[in-house]
């Protein structure tokens, strides 16, 4: 987060030579206070996983981007051959949408949601996907470059997209749209415009670097991007709500037009040179302590993640997730049953070779707190 600079003196000293006792009061005060949110901030909880699987052991999961909690405790996992159900029980899996073309299945899944019911999922070549989880049966697909999209929704039968419109007539400047489920993309409505800076930002934006967006218990709807500071909410009917993490501006990646100019081609240029000089907003997920944005970091040669629960500025909670990897790209996507919390994760094997995916879920009632904390 950067903090500005503030111009002036402040007068510690009455006309009459005595000091001005209120006033050297209120700073003891305040630096007092701005001691105690220093050491609240750096005082992160550490979260071990229950346990971390190498999908890899499993067929069907040879590249994974994605996932998504089903009511049941599985999981539905996105990736190169369609959607698949995954059982953490007897790690047992089952297609359930193809790696086919659309309209028979979806092939390198970028990202997924579900409410139970209704699957709905995109790849990076402008394929999406409604599926009725019921039925088994594709509701819709299709293949048009008419949106980029970065992260996608759905709450019965209203799906919201994180993403900017490329062929869509009459469109306007934001990324947060949402619509039927199926419905042609003119008729999706915008809920966010952006201002000239963010657009900026929003079109050099790419996956999986995008943000994430996530329809809560009450049906709200929340979102955090990496050309926008802070976490968006609306209610169910569209009405805005008062923003969290209001200050998180570290997470905005300013450097977005600068990979699209220099490193669109240059794989680990981009990393090195822009996005592992930043913390970045992987996802956002909803748990049983309320919105949490899955945060990437780099230092030293490792890739950590942190779990960062916004307030109204900037966090009140921070858990570090204890998993890592090498340096060069990496990125999780998350999703939250309640304090039940699953990631997905590529762990780097060696030059030239594919990374491998992981899964690690973790317990949020686990979380350590330091000692040395207050």
């Amino acid at each position: 987060m950067r903090s500005g600079e503030r111009s002036g003196r402040l007068q510690l000293v009455r006309g009459d030579g005595h000091a001005a006792l209120p006033v050297i009061r209120w700073l003891a005060v305040a630096l007092l206070f701005a001691a105690t949110g220093h050491v609240s901030a750096a005082c992160v909880e550490t979260l071990v996983p229950a346990f971390v699987r190498d999908l890899t052991a499993a067929k069907d999961f040879t590249y994974a981007n994605d996932l998504a909690w089903l009511p049941n405790g599985k999981l539905l996992i996105g990736g190169r051959d369609g959607v698949t159900e995954y059982s953490l029980a007897d790690e047992t899996s089952r297609r359930v949408v193809s790696g086919d073309a659309v309209p028979d299945g979806l092939p390198m899944v970028q990202a997924l949601d579900t409410d139970g019911a209704t699957l709905v999922a995109f790849n990076s070549d402008y394929g999406d996907m409604a599926f009725d989880v019921a039925k088994k049966r594709v509701l819709r697909a299709r293949r048009r470059p008419a949106f980029q999209m970065f992260d996608l929704a759905v709450r019965g039968r209203t799906v919201a997209v994180l993403g900017r419109p490329l062929l869509v007539k009459g469109a306007g400047y934001g990324a947060l749209w949402i619509g039927e489920v199926g419905a042609p993309w003119e008729t999706f409505r915008l809920l966010r415009e952006s201002d000239r800076t963010s657009e900026e930002l929003l079109r050099n934006t790419l996956p999986p670097y995008g943000g994430g967006i996530v329809f809560t218990s009450d049906g709200t709807l929340a979102m955090i991007t990496a050309s926008e500071v802070g976490v968006a909410r609306y209610r169910p009917d569209g009405t805005a709500l008062p923003s969290l993490g209001t200050e998180l501006d570290a997470l905005v990646i300013r450097g977005l037009p600068e990979i699209a100019k220099r490193y669109r081609t240059d794989f680990r240029g981009r990393y090195e040179g822009v996005l592992n000089r930043q913390p970045l907003a992987d996802d956002l997920i909803e748990t049983n302590d309320g919105l949490a944005i899955v945060v990437r970091q780099w230092a030293t040669g490792v890739v950590t993640w942190e779990l960062w629960f916004p307030d109204a500025k900037t966090t009140r909670r921070r858990v570090r997730l204890a998993s890592d990897r090498r340096p060069t790209g990496g990125h999780m996507r998350c999703d939250a049953q309640g304090g039940k919390v699953a990631c997905l994760f590529d762990r780097y094997v060696a030059a030239n070779q594919s990374n491998r995916p992981h899964l690690a879920v973790y317990d949020l009632a686990q979380a350590k707190r330091d000692p040395k904390c207050r």
